[in-house]
């Protein structure tokens, strides 16, 4: 039961990512999802978010904690996925929104 509830949780994240409706993304964050989950073509929420090129979501699930260095299917990191759009807005707020105090990763 507990792992339905969480497909189903990531799929409602998975699809807010893609949709990127800033008012859904944070109803569904406010549901506390597992930020991390990879949905069934092995992506994150957050590599949806940056290959559908939505950088209002890829800022809100960075500030929810989703972790950059999670690998897709692919073996891409969110920064690697990034780079790979070639959107320079999402590259900067994935470098920004990624740094630590004291500028490591």
């Amino acid at each position: 039961m507990l792992m339905v509830l969480l497909l189903l949780q990531a799929g409602e994240l998975h699809q807010a990512a893609l949709d990127c409706k800033v008012d859904r993304m944070k109803e569904v964050l406010a549901q506390k999802p597992s930020l991390n989950q990879l949905d069934e073509s092995g992506r994150s929420a957050l590599h949806v978010a940056i290959d559908s090129r939505k950088l209002a979501c890829v800022s809100l699930l960075l500030m929810a904690g989703a972790d950059p260095k999670v690998p897709d299917r692919e073996g891409r990191t969110a920064l690697v996925a990034g780079e790979k759009t070639g959107d320079q807005r999402i590259q900067m707020a994935l470098k920004t929104l990624t740094q630590k105090p004291g500028g490591g990763m």
